[in-house]
């Protein structure tokens, strides 16, 4: 009976030596599986962040190029308005001029001609009639020029 016990109890421990290395392999495997699946879950978290946050900035840059579209053309618009305005300053003032030539050129007029003319009241009155007209329309230019300068100080 010895031998048998020596026997059974060799084979109790070749058993166990058997179950350790079973249980030595499976939480080796188990380390290996949770290993693997933390880094497969870690990697689907960084590419997860990855895409969200380029996503999120093309988004971004969408709207920031919109924005800068949309004030250049308020820019183009603005530039485009203050040359009709520049022109229309200029044609003011050209005008001026020649309303200003034509004032002095009635006045001298009107001086050569009180001296030669004396008793042609209608010829007078017409001249007159015409300064008049003149100095009106020389206010007229004068105030939208004011106002044209306005405009264009506002932009």
């Amino acid at each position: 009976m010895n031998r048998e016990n020596e026997q059974a109890t060799e084979t109790e421990r070749s058993k166990a030596d058997t179950s350790r290395e079973l249980d030595g392999r499976q939480r080796l495997k188990r380390k290996l599986i949770y290993g693997l699946g933390s880094v497969i879950l870690w990697g689907g978290l960084v590419y997860g962040g990855y895409y969200f946050i380029h996503s999120y900035l093309e988004e971004v840059r969408a709207e920031f190029d919109d924005k800068i579209d949309n004030v250049l053309d308020q820019n183009e618009e603005i530039v485009t308005e203050l040359e009709q305005f520049t022109l229309e300053i200029e044609a003011t003032t050209d005008e001026l001029a020649i309303i200003k030539d034509e004032l002095s050129y009635i006045h001298e007029g009107l001086e050569l001609t009180g001296e030669t003319i004396t008793g042609s009241d209608e010829t007078r009155l017409a001249l007159q009639e015409r300064i008049v007209e003149l100095d009106d329309r020389l206010n007229d230019l004068q105030s939208q020029l004011v106002k044209l300068e306005e405009a264009t100080r506002a932009h």
